[in-house]
């Protein structure tokens, strides 16, 4: 018997909506760093007004720094609280790096 050639998709979808099960789970239920309860950020423009950055450079973050914005179909969705931990994940990075360029000496330049 032969498998319907619509099952690959019907699988990816299956991903796709687990992963935005999993979007709306953390979003809703997982206390967030403020008092205010939160829900799903979807589009560039929501999560823009949240984190006080542009779509554009939002777009950005995501290829270059793993930003935490996901595909779902047509639509980006992310929630407060990934943002948050990516901020604070980066932030993390950023003092690593730092400290670690106060340790190293100066190189010395050639005669």
């Amino acid at each position: 018997m032969n498998e319907c050639p619509c099952a690959s998709v019907l699988v990816g979808l299956e991903r796709k909506l687990d992963q935005l099960a999993a979007a709306l789970l953390t979003a809703t239920l997982l206390p967030s760093a403020s008092s205010e309860r939160t829900g799903l950020l979807v589009g560039w423009r929501a999560i823009g007004r949240y984190t006080g950055r542009s779509p554009r450079g939002l777009r950005d973050y995501a290829k270059t720094m793993g930003f935490p914005a996901y595909r779902w179909g047509a639509h980006i969705y992310s929630s407060p609280e990934l943002i948050e931990r990516w901020l604070v994940t980066v932030e993390i990075e950023k003092n690593r790096v730092q400290s670690r360029a106060k340790q190293q000496p100066p190189k010395e330049l050639g005669p």
